[in-house]
Formats: C-alpha cells, structure tokens, sequence
C-alpha cells in the first residue's frame, strides 16, 4: 500500500499542516510513522495518525470480501510528544497481536507514559470527529482509521459491562475533552 497516499486521505479529513516523525518501539526492532497535524480553527488541539499500520493484517473482510486494514487517529495537544508515544504504542500492540476493533481496550498505554494520568488506558472508537472522513479504498482493501481515547479504569469497567455504544453516548453527552489524560470518569 502506498502509505504517502493514505497520509494524503488522512490529511484531507484533518486538515491542517502535517509534519511526519517515526517512532520505534522499546527495543527499535519496529517503526511508525506518526503524522501531527494542528487541528484546524484551534491552535490549542492537534491530531496524530499512524501511516503505515495498514500493512497489519487483522485478519478481517469488509461486507465487500475486501481485506480491512487499520490506522489510528488520536486527539492531541501540540507541542505534547507524549500522544505519539500513546499512538505508536497501540500500533505496535495491534502490529503484534494482528487484532483490532471497535470497543477494543488496550490496557496500560499511557499509564506507560504518564504514571499519574487518571485515564491510563486507551479504547478505540468510531473517528466521529471529523465530518469529512471515508475510509480509504482500493479494489482489494478498505483502510479505516479508529479513534484513540484515553480513558479511565471506571470507564473500562463501564465499557466490558455495557455496549461500546453507551460509552460513546456518555463521552457525547459530557462533552468530555480526550486530551485531558488527568480528567475524571465520565461514567
């Protein structure tokens, strides 16, 4: 997959100057390149995107028989380097384990980061943020980019009791900001 035309399509739905940096895991036996953008209409918000964790294989098919390949968006802060850590460290955690779905929690992510943060955990949800956003399509592949929320050992409790959908409704509805790793529970 070229990978400068999914950061092009990424770049579309988020607008912005994007700058690219590549990350390695803990032994530098894995790279990623992450895309930070400033989040247009506020110089206080940014956005990163992983380019490149399409050339995962989640073992999943779309309703098309196309292969669904990921990448992840995170909301971020500018100037804050912890997010791309967060980020990259959930691709590497997806790269390994070839898994990746909606309502998927992975544990410990930033608590690896930023040991007081109350939202020590990351889940993936829907990147309903951005209006313009499609996933990106060839004849064989559908790539579709999954949001990273930080979240806190309450709403991961909340999350495995109840729906995805009822965890989504009350971030909606408390209007909660996913940037803010020290914020409180909103379940």
């Amino acid at each position: 997959m070229d990978n400068k035309k999914i950061a092009h399509h990424a770049l579309n739905f988020i607008g912005g100057m994007p700058e690219v940096f590549e990350y390695h895991n803990d032994d530098k036996s894995k790279t990623i390149d992450i895309m930070t953008c400033v989040y247009d209409g506020n110089k206080d918000k940014a956005v990163v995107s992983t380019i490149g964790l399409n050339e995962t294989n989640i073992n999943k098919l779309t309703e098309n028989n196309k292969n669904l390949r990921v990448e992840l968006i995170m909301l971020a802060l500018p100037e804050d380097d912890v997010f791309g850590e967060i980020i990259s460290s959930a691709a590497f955690d997806i790269a390994e384990s070839e898994e990746c779905d909606i309502g998927m929690i992975i544990p410990e992510t930033v608590e690896n980061y930023i040991s007081d943060a109350k939202a020590s955990h990351i889940v993936l949800l829907n990147p309903a943020y951005w209006e313009n956003y499609e996933p990106f399509e060839t004849d064989d592949t559908v790539i579709t980019w999954l949001l990273v929320a930080p979240i806190t050992d309450d709403e991961a409790i909340f999350i495995e009791k109840n729906d995805i959908l009822k965890f989504t409704e009350k971030l909606q509805e408390k209007d909660v900001d996913l940037t803010d790793l020290w914020r409180e529970s909103c379940v």
